[in-house]
């Protein structure tokens, strides 16, 4: 009997329906200020960053003994590369430094090349209170040869305003734009060679 019993408690429990808990999407919604720059006739052609792993759709966090782990049902609106990318690619339009910025892949020749690694795009729950954590690596390349004439490695820590995914998705907003409005403000101040505005797209062979 007891067996019995037993058994249709199993089955009577795999009939009650699970509750379904959907999945939240978060948008990260960068607002960087960026000064104008003394204009330059070059253009900039960006390739996306290049992302490390984890940092896909699915939602990061650091805890304080090295561990990484997903928030559950949550993820972002779309993969941080392309936020942080294009939100790079809006500052140094809106610096009108360069006579054109657009993605890598659409110019023909661009004379300089921006390439670069997300380095971090996560929660840090190490610190009290928890933290936004967004960091990049990029370099900016020019002429024929790709010659790096800039470089650099900017992080950007912003605190969150109460510990629920939301605040996380308010906070990375300001530490994308944060890194975004150091990184612009940095390349826009390159100061490029004569030569590499009239000299930079002539092919040597003709």
């Amino acid at each position: 009997m007891r067996c019995l019993a037993l058994f249709m408690i199993i089955v009577l429990s795999s009939c009650v329906p699970q509750e379904y808990a959907p999945t939240a999407r978060f948008a990260v919604v960068p607002n960087p200020h960026v000064p104008s720059g003394k204009p330059v006739n070059m253009s900039v052609g960006i390739r996306p960053l290049d992302p490390l792993m984890p940092y896909k759709q699915r939602i990061v966090y650091r805890a304080a003994d090295y561990q990484i782990g997903y928030i559950p049902q949550s993820e972002w609106a779309e993969m941080p590369r392309d936020t942080v990318t294009r939100a790079l690619l809006d500052a140094l339009v809106a610096s009108n430094r360069f006579a054109d910025v657009g993605d890598a892949a659409d110019l023909r020749n661009p004379d300089c090349v921006l390439t670069g690694e997300l380095r971090r795009f996560d929660q840090d729950r190490s610190s009290v209170p928890w933290q936004a954590v967004c960091e990049m690596r990029i370099e900016l390349r020019v002429g024929l040869l790709r010659e790096a004439v800039w470089s650099g490695t900017i992080v950007h820590r912003e605190p969150l305003a109460q510990e629920d995914t939301a605040a996380l998705a308010a906070a990375m907003s300001k530490a994308v734009a944060r890194v975004v409005e150091d990184a612009a403000s940095q390349i826009t101040a390159v100061e490029f060679p004569e030569r590499d505005a009239s000299e930079i797209k002539e092919d040597p062979n003709g």
